[in-house]
């Protein structure tokens, strides 16, 4: 936000804002709904097993992202069915809807890749941490500053750039994790 604010506002209205921040608090919360504080019983339960049980921690990292994954799908179908009904109650327009929805799409792919940052972390492995962490946060920003100000994507670049970099993010840490731990 450091970097693109100056830029964003030069581009979006006060309005646009508005409606990205109410679109996005709907999100947060629905998206906290559905991951239940998954993330603290992974941190907690991981160190029940000794690092050379691998299987043991596949089977908890998978389990959580599974049951997640679930809760995930469960909550976003029903907010695309009523996407209208929830942008009118909380944004203020129906018309607003579809931009709701993809900021709980957005917000969705992201609460994924903790896991396996804090798998890293736990590991005492900072580097893949550190990582990971900045390519995510150089492409969601350089793909968003692309919509936005090339593109002219208005809000909804601020929230594709975040939902495809986060995707892309999550799609080679679980490659790289399938490998390193085979899904069990």
């Amino acid at each position: 936000p450091f970097l693109t604010l100056p830029v964003f506002t030069r581009i979006l209205s006060t309005d646009d804002y508005g409606v990205l921040a109410l679109a996005q608090a709907y999100a947060v919360f629905a998206t906290g709904i559905a991951n239940f504080g998954m993330l603290i019983g992974f941190e907690r339960n991981f160190f029940q097993y000794e690092k050379g049980e691998k299987k043991k921690i596949a089977q908890l990292l998978y389990s959580v992202l599974i049951f997640i994954s679930s809760s995930v799908l469960l909550i976003g179908v029903g907010t695309y069915f009523l996407r209208a009904q929830l942008a009118r109650w909380i944004i203020g327009s129906a018309k607003f809807g579809d931009l709701l929805f993809l900021s709980f799409c957005s917000s969705a792919v992201s609460i994924f890749i903790p896991y396996f940052l804090s798998y890293y972390k736990n590991i005492e492995n900072a580097g893949a941490n550190v990582k990971y962490t900045i390519f995510g946060s150089l492409l969601g920003t350089s793909i968003s500053l692309y919509l936005v100000v090339i593109k002219n994507w208005g809000a909804s670049g601020i929230l594709w750039g975040s939902l495809i970099s986060g995707s892309a993010l999550l799609i080679v840490l679980f490659m790289k994790f399938t490998r390193e731990l085979p899904f069990s």
